[in-house]
């Protein structure tokens, strides 16, 4: 097994991540319509336009200014002449898109491979026509058709080393007392397999990380739990809100702002939450201590929910 910032990413993990890390298309984002490929304006799409592995590949939530979306095959992306490629990458990394990389931020994905190894890599790359190149400047755009052209190994560096993007702890849970550790396994024995792991496919979130807990079955662990289930979920497993100063085993911290939901997260005990910081295959379901959580999220507002007792 292999580990980033000590959180555990498993064979099964990482044949996952290799198949969703980018798909044998693309996302492409305009500010003006572009009359070299059919595009739809966004601000006519649906909510359920992209589809969960699409917003983490694209980070399609990070595109700004954009005004159209058009999705691509590579194929069709490789009969474009070269000047259409190239101002396209670089409208892409303009406006935000993920996967588009400056060359140096590319070289420190290669981290870990030997030079004639990351050579070799970038090389794959740039003959797979996915590369923009400007005095002082080159973006490479990772695309499906040269993803499939690199070694399992380099594949495996490059996601390692990506995950890096998205986490912003260190795992906790083995750095704990045994006596504590074991103290939380006995507790929670639904969540403690899940315990500073990754998942293996993007959308389970925070809200169904806390229902695993609440409902005592790992039934929902993969889900992306919606806010309106999430509710009814407290509700019918008698979660009172409540002017709570302290935090208690059991309690559930929700997060709201303008009174939506944003996150929520599970009270192991007083000091220790079980959470899990966005809905994506790169966030690990996490324990972490009460008072980091609290501070990611200080600028929502928080409420306190505790379980009656009858």
């Amino acid at each position: 097994m292999n580990k980033v910032n000590g959180y555990t990413i498993t064979e099964d993990v990482f044949c996952n991540w290799e198949q969703r890390f980018v798909p044998d298309y693309d996302l492409l984002f305009f500010k003006r319509k572009p009359d070299f490929v059919s595009a739809i304006q966004i601000e006519s799409i649906s909510k359920d336009f992209y589809t969960l592995d699409e917003r983490t590949s694209f980070g399609t939530w990070a595109v700004k200014d954009a005004n159209y979306v058009a999705r691509v095959p590579n194929r069709e992306f490789l009969l474009w002449d070269k000047h259409t490629q190239a101002s396209c990458i670089r409208e892409q990394w303009e406006i935000g898109r993920y996967l588009v990389f400056p060359l140096p931020d590319m070289v420190d994905l290669l981290e870990g491979l030997s030079e004639v190894e990351q050579k070799r890599a970038l090389n794959l790359f740039r003959n797979g026509q996915t590369v923009y190149y400007h005095p002082n400047e080159e973006l490479i755009m990772i695309q499906g058709h040269s993803w499939t052209l690199i070694p399992i190994d380099t594949k495996r560096i490059i996601l390692r080393n990506y995950v890096k993007y998205w986490l912003h702890d260190h795992a906790l849970f083995s750095t704990l007392r045994k006596q504590v550790n074991s103290l939380l396994v006995e507790k929670v024995p639904e969540l403690a397999p899940y315990f500073d792991r990754f998942p293996t496919i993007n959308g389970p979130n925070c809200l169904a990380a806390v229902a695993t807990a609440i409902i005592g079955s790992n039934q929902l662990i993969y889900e992306w739990l919606h806010p309106l289930d999430f509710e009814r979920i407290l509700q019918n497993n008698e979660y009172k809100k409540g002017s709570f100063i302290e935090i208690q085993s059991d309690d559930v911290l929700v997060w709201r702002k303008e009174y939506t939901i944003v996150h929520a997260a599970y009270a192991l005990d007083e000091k220790y939450l079980f959470n899990k910081h966005g809905q994506t295959m790169f966030n690990p379901w996490q324990v972490l201590r009460a008072s980091d959580v609290l501070k990611n999220w200080k600028d929502s507002s928080l409420d306190i929910y505790r379980k009656e007792i009858k």
